[in-house]
């Protein structure tokens, strides 16, 4: 019979593992910022506005430990600050690249900012 997989090891029901780390959202991002390259400076700019409202917001948290749920709060904040939608939407676009960015390294599992939803439009 094949039930639940035991705390700690979903990994294995995935087939991924990932080495734990002590990473935050911080230390990646500055990593990951330092490391572009061969961008116009126009995109380099606005990665360097969004990672910096990320670190703000999120960036004391371990790399492992950011959830969906914390970056669609993160997110609702941002909103609730009064920044356009616009605004929110690129921060997360940023983010979102910078998490598969570790995925493909091996530093994450999974992208936690995958199928997050932003906050509506139409609110603000």
């Amino acid at each position: 019979m094949i039930g639940r997989p035991i705390a700690g090891f979903q990994h294995l029901v995935d087939g991924v593992y990932v080495a734990p780390n002590k990473i935050t959202v911080a230390e990646w991002l500055t990593h990951w910022l330092a490391g572009r390259q061969g961008i116009a400076e126009t995109t380099l700019d606005g990665y360097r506005r969004d990672i910096k409202r990320a670190i703000e917001g999120v960036g004391s948290i371990r790399l492992r430990d950011l959830t969906p749920t914390t970056l669609s709060a993160f997110y609702g904040e941002l909103s609730g600050r009064g920044l356009a939608p616009a605004t929110v939407k690129n921060t997360h676009a940023a983010l979102h690249k910078a998490f598969e960015d570790a995925v493909r390294q091996g530093i994450l599992a999974r992208n936690p900012a995958d199928h997050v939803e932003l906050p509506d439009r139409n609110r603000r």
